[in-house]
């Protein structure tokens, strides 16, 4: 799922867990008790979901956690974190174009379930304003075996994907393989990891491994967003199912 950057449709940190024990001792008879763990924090519960924007050229997955996924038609992949409080968010964002890398910030509000309005700035694209529609099929169990087959990605690498969740692909004469797993918050995503052979073919991927999100846009449709574990580089795709 080698990313280069998108062409027509350049379509999207790690989910936080807390866990806390409380124990307190009894009187006279020396009993204690526990308290049931405590939840992990939902900063942004409210919006979550997978957003797209009107012409279909951008799109931003977010999760409950605050983990964010997003890909532009600048050909940027973009990671990050938000907190929500009311209809209001704000939180940091990192965007790569291969090897390219900036850091900066992002805020606005939103509607759950119907609309953002984003606004994204970061050094080296100055501002940039978000119009974004939710779109209602991230509400449904991810379908392993219904996006099992053969893909065509806009940066021209080739992939198949089983329905057991193995990854094969090649772009040129670089070879890649991983896994992709069904959303472990029971909605409409999936996750991979990738490692890329270590060849000049494989570019600034070459033999790294990766991770990265992909959203279904329809039924033969997937906008992926791919970054290199140690941070080195990253980019978006657009998959099509053959």
């Amino acid at each position: 799922m080698k990313m280069a950057g998108l062409k027509e449709a350049a379509a999207i940190t790690t989910a936080l867990a807390a866990l806390g024990l409380l124990a307190g001792c009894g009187g006279g008879d020396g009993g204690s008790s526990g308290a049931t763990p405590t939840p992990a924090p939902q900063p942004a519960a409210a919006l979550a979901g997978f957003w797209t924007t009107a012409a279909g050229d951008a799109a931003a997955l977010a999760l409950e956690s605050g983990e964010v996924w997003a890909i532009d038609t600048t050909g940027t992949a973009y990671k990050g974190q938000v907190s929500a409080s009311g209809q209001s968010f704000s939180g940091t964002i990192s965007g790569w174009q291969g090897t390219a890398k900036d850091t900066g910030s992002i805020q606005g509000s939103f509607v759950p379930k119907q609309s953002i309005t984003a606004t994204l700035r970061a050094p080296s694209i100055g501002t940039q304003n978000l119009q974004y529609q939710y779109v209602t099929g991230y509400d449904q169990p991810a379908n392993m075996q219904a996006y099992a087959g053969s893909y065509r990605a806009d940066s021209g690498a080739m992939l198949s994907i089983s329905a057991s969740g193995n990854v094969n692909g090649f772009v040129g004469t670089c070879g890649f393989s991983g896994t992709v797993t069904a959303a472990e918050n029971g909605k409409n995503f999936f996750r991979f990891k990738l490692q890329y052979a270590n060849a000049a073919a494989c570019g600034y991927f070459s033999g790294k491994a990766t991770e990265g999100i992909a959203a279904p846009v329809d039924a033969k449709t997937l906008y992926t967003a791919e970054v290199a574990t140690d941070g080195s580089a990253g980019s978006p795709n657009r998959l099509v199912k053959q």
